[in-house]
């Protein structure tokens, strides 16, 4: 996608500013981030909605595999980075994800466990878009050997607390939270 797309043409301005300048800098690479107030409808926003709809929402067949990270642990990443500049290397590349790719069709699962509410969702009514990306996933080894920086909120936990959060209530159920 072009978005993508500039966010790599831009590394090689920062390079150029970074030795002008002296300062330095990371090239975090975020993957599916998910939880906190979004300002934009994200996949998993769109599969809570379809609960509260009589008419079902057309998704994909809902076969793509992401890595989705919550929001805290994006800023438990930050907060590391600045606390430890000292041990990154200047333009290090660091993927920022679980390490676990999850389909869109699992996450509408996890949302109806947790919930207690089925989803109303028309699997196969869009067709994926052109250069759709049907598998991403963090390679988190990498990110942990050179940062010393791990997530801490699994998927179960996380939707649980994002459901939570955007009911404006504790009125989840916990079915399959131990």
């Amino acid at each position: 996608y072009l978005y993508a797309a500039t966010k790599g043409a831009f590394e090689p301005f920062l390079d150029y500013y970074s030795d002008k300048s002296g300062f330095m800098y990371i090239n975090a690479i975020f993957y599916s981030i998910y939880g906190g107030d979004m300002t934009v409808k994200r996949i998993i926003d769109y599969i809570v909605d379809s609960q509260n709809t009589e008419i079902p929402i057309d998704m994909t067949q809902g076969n793509q595999a992401l890595d989705f990270i919550h929001v805290n642990d994006i800023v438990s990443f930050l907060i590391h980075c600045l606390n430890n500049e000292d041990k990154l290397a200047n333009g290090g590349i660091y993927h920022v994800g679980t390490g676990r790719a999850t389909t869109i069709r699992q996450i509408a699962s996890l949302v109806e466990n947790i919930s207690g509410k089925e989803c109303n969702i028309n699997w196969g009514g869009r067709p994926y878009r052109e250069r759709d990306v049907m598998y991403a996933c963090a390679p988190v080894d990498q990110t942990t050997s050179l940062t010393g920086w791990a997530p801490m909120i699994d998927l179960q936990t996380g939707l649980t607390q994002y459901l939570r959060q955007i009911n404006g209530c504790d009125s989840v159920s916990y079915t399959h939270l131990r």
